[in-house]
């Protein structure tokens, strides 16, 4: 029996890759074998951040990702900010056209992320309150279970608690979600709730 390819995910901007002319054809020169193909010739998955809007609204885009990817990760569509955007009310909108796309080309998805305190991507109603040590688990539960129940058997892997750990160059910042939900006593299982729920 083979072995599954190891995963690799890079981050890439599409409309970096230099050998692609405005029709997607390779240019004059350029390497005729997709970056697909030669990573799937080394055993691994190639791939890469992608946003719902750009496959959405732009064919190039869509016909790059399928053409030069294996794998491909949500931007910011399946973090908290977008998939609950207020408290008890989800919205896949966005993340459906990522997981619904790569379904139907057969490319592999990574979920990114379930958990991540990063004030950009926790919805303003998350930002606006002090939770109990209760509260703040039963939310973190009841998001992963019903993002994940949603996708079972389409996304195969997750980035469950992203970025745990501080940048050490930040001494003031905290390790471990100091500011997680505005309840500090939760800290010291955030993770291991995170990833256990999961």
């Amino acid at each position: 029996m083979k072995a599954p390819p190891s995963f690799l995910a890079l981050a890439f901007t599409l409309g970096g890759v230099a050998h692609l002319t405005a029709t997607g054809a390779a240019e004059p020169g350029a390497p005729s074998t997709s970056l697909r193909a030669a990573a799937a010739a080394k055993g691994i998955l190639f791939g890469s951040a992608v946003k719902a809007s750009s496959i959405k609204d732009d064919a190039r885009y869509r016909e790059i990702v399928v053409r030069e990817f294996s794998v491909v990760t949500a931007e910011n569509e399946l973090k908290m900010a977008a998939t609950q955007p207020a408290e008890g009310r989800f919205d896949f909108t966005k993340a459906d056209i990522v997981v619904d796309f790569a379904t139907r080309h057969g490319l592999e998805i990574r979920g990114h992320t379930l958990c991540w305190d990063a004030d950009r991507y926790l919805p303003k109603w998350v930002l606006a309150r002090m939770f109990t040590r209760q509260e703040a688990t039963d939310l973190l539960r009841t998001h992963i279970h019903t993002v994940m129940s949603r996708y079972r058997g389409r996304i195969k892997c997750w980035d469950v608690v992203n970025e745990a750990v501080a940048n050490i160059k930040s001494p003031d910042t905290p390790l471990l979600f100091h500011e997680f939900l505005r309840y500090r006593s939760v800290v010291s299982d955030f993770a291991s709730n995170g990833v256990c729920t999961a």
